[in-house]
């Protein structure tokens, strides 16, 4: 299977996902995609553990030999465009008003050769230290600390 093939899958078992999750009530703020290398088999899961969508993306898994049309990419090629997408889906705005801040897709590894990697993560702008309510937080505890020890 060529890099553009899988990208079109990909970005599709995605946007399954998101219209999954735009149809429920809950609200989510992590999702995790793993990779099955033996089974040729792509997974995204919820924070929960509940699969929200799994996609073949190697046909050998299939049983069909040599005749097959392997994906034609190293683990860190299939993360590198896994990557890229989930930003080309966040600059589309796929993101927007399903999902809760902060948000975050993460790659879970499923053995030794590989590594968890975080694939996107989104946050609102203000965050609580922004805000005027922690302003003067340090000159109000000192002057708590001051008052509380009498000096």
């Amino acid at each position: 299977m060529t890099l553009e093939k899988t990208s079109l899958l990909l970005e599709k078992t995605f946007q399954r996902v998101i219209d999954h999750c735009r149809e429920q009530t809950k609200v989510y703020y992590d999702l995790f995609v793993t990779m099955d290398y033996t089974e040729g088999r792509i997974t995204i899961m919820d924070e929960d553990d509940n699969i929200l969508a799994e996609e073949m993306l190697f046909d050998y898994a299939q049983g069909e030999g040599e005749k097959t049309n392997k994906i034609q990419c190293s683990r860190d090629e299939l993360k590198q465009l896994l990557r890229s997408v989930v930003e080309r889906l966040r600059m589309e705005g796929a993101f927007e008003d399903v999902f809760g801040e902060p948000f975050s897709i993460s790659y879970l590894a499923n053995n030794e050769e590989d590594t968890n990697e975080e694939l996107l993560f989104l946050h609102d702008d203000v965050t609580l230290l922004d805000s005027p309510l922690m302003e003067h937080l340090d000159e109000d505890l000192d002057n708590f600390f001051r008052s509380l020890l009498g000096k």
